[in-house]
C-alpha cells in the first residue's frame, strides 16, 4: 500500500465518521450546517496530504 492508497483509506474513513449521523431525510434549516462540516472536512483533508508530503 503506498501513501495514496492510505491517505485515500484515510479520508473515506473521516468522511465516512463524519456523516455517520448524517439523514438525508432530515431537513437541515440552513446551508450554515453544511457550510461548517465541508470546512470541518476540508481541514481535515489539507492535513492527511501535508502529512503525506
Amino acid at each position: 500500500m503506498d501513501k495514496k492508497d492510505a491517505v485515500f483509506i484515510a479520508t473515506t474513513l473521516m468522511i465516512k465518521d463524519k456523516f455517520k449521523d448524517f439523514n438525508p431525510e432530515e431537513k437541515i434549516e440552513t446551508n450554515k450546517q453544511y457550510s461548517e462540516l465541508f470546512i470541518t472536512l476540508n481541514r481535515y483533508l489539507s492535513q492527511l496530504y501535508d502529512k503525506c508530503q
